[in-house]
């Protein structure tokens, strides 16, 4: 089986300044799907995030209804500059 080698994700774009006022567990869900992103991906593609790879990442124990709240948070339409 072929290894897979790691996506690395800078913090350097303006992305990640959208980040910013995102809680820790969002940021890591927003990372997380942020090194699944490939060139030929669409705005229909489903990304998927393991709770067990989550916390085998951050080394933080996750509580799986902050965990749904915090993403439902996350993919609900918002107005990002705030008016």
């Amino acid at each position: 089986m072929d290894k897979v080698k790691p996506t690395m994700v800078l913090f350097e774009n303006s992305l990640n300044r959208i980040a910013v006022n995102l809680s820790k567990l969002q940021r890591n869900l927003f990372y997380m799907v942020c090194s699944q992103i490939q060139p030929d991906h669409t705005a229909e593609t489903i990304y998927e995030i393991s709770a067990i790879e989550l916390m085998e990442r951050t080394g933080d124990k996750i509580n799986y209804a902050r965990l749904r709240q915090q993403t439902l948070q996350l993919i609900q339409p918002k107005n990002v500059l705030g008016n």
